[in-house]
């Protein structure tokens, strides 16, 4: 079993550290939509893109993967079974 001490510091450590996960890719994404954001504003002005057919299908090959990985943080994300077995002022603190 663990301590009080050491429930607290679980309490406060695990939603830093998802967080911080939730940064990292937040930060991915937006570095995504900022490198490609003319695209859709040129093909809708336009009609047309400057991409090769290769190129095309690199840039969906690299939105399916984040996609994919955005997926997979959702459960990350989920609240541990270790809070829901806490008690109420300890999922308070997790829950902030």
């Amino acid at each position: 079993h663990l301590s009080r001490n050491s429930i607290i510091k679980m309490g406060i450590v695990y939603p830093l550290a998802q967080s911080t996960k939730l940064k990292i890719y937040e930060s991915r994404i937006q570095s995504e939509v900022d490198r490609f954001i003319e695209l859709p504003r040129t093909l809708a002005s336009t009609g047309t893109v400057e991409l090769s057919k290769k190129e095309i299908h690199q840039l969906i090959g690299t939105v399916f993967l984040e996609k994919c990985a955005v997926n997979l943080l959702t459960t990350v994300l989920d609240t541990p079974d270790f809070f829901w077995d806490a008690s109420d002022a300890l999922c308070a603190l997790y829950d902030a």
